[in-house]
């Protein structure tokens, strides 16, 4: 009689998320004598991205990262906080945007096309209450994004006219909070942010000034 070994299947997403995380921590937690090291950061959620007072859908974004060992006391920034380098990105599709006369749909304006925005962020997280369980943390620092479109307009008579595309790539300052709490070798956290961009050059599709909000959920190991 043989009994076969029962492998335990994550049943979502976040489930093998943890579940992989839990690995890699403990394997790292097993290495005798070497000195603590840093902690990758891996999450996800949605987004939503303000744009000179124009709102936008909320879009799905991933936020990835590493938190460096010693760098935040090195920088005099206090032993208990850490310095994290992340990037974010995030897509939206586009749509089209209708013309009206007298308040009348008219045809199509212009067309927007697929949107990207993504940067790279320094910040420094604070633990801002001590103790067990969940603890809450702020979160602060800046970069540099870029957010990227196109457009396509139409005639009078409704033929296309050729596809405008802009990039602009603006410095960054970023801020928020979150809260963390432990499970098993890996933290578990969830942060909300937002990020400005000020770069408000505009252009053809207009890319100015823009708020990017994520809220995410993930894990640290």
């Amino acid at each position: 009689m043989s009994i076969r070994p029962t492998v335990c299947r994550p049943r979502t997403w976040w489930g093998a998320l943890v579940a992989v995380a839990s690995a890699a921590g403990a394997a790292r937690a097993q290495e005798p004598g070497l000195p603590p090291r840093g902690a990758f950061v891996l999450g996800g959620g949605l987004d939503a991205f303000l744009r000179d007072g124009d709102r936008s859908t909320p879009q799905p974004t991933i936020h990835a990262g590493y938190e460096f060992p010693g760098l935040a006391a090195r920088l005099g920034l206090g032993a208990r906080t850490r310095v994290r380098l992340a990037g974010d990105f995030s897509t939206r599709a586009g749509a089209d945007v209708p013309l009206r006369v007298d308040g009348q749909p008219a045809g199509t304006s212009f067309r927007a096309g697929r949107s990207t925005a993504g940067g790279v962020l320094l910040l420094a997280r604070v633990p801002l209450a001590a103790g067990r369980g969940l603890t809450p943390y702020g979160l602060g620092g800046g970069g540099v994004f870029a957010v990227s479109g196109s457009q396509q307009t139409f005639g009078a008579d409704g033929a296309p006219l050729p596809v405008a595309r802009s990039t602009r790539v603006s410095p960054a300052v970023s801020a928020g909070l979150g809260v963390e709490g432990a499970a098993g070798r890996v933290t578990l956290f969830g942060e909300a942010r937002a990020t400005l961009l000020p770069n408000g050059t505009g252009g053809t599709p207009r890319l100015g000034r823009g708020v990017y909000l994520p809220l995410v959920l993930g894990v640290r190991f």
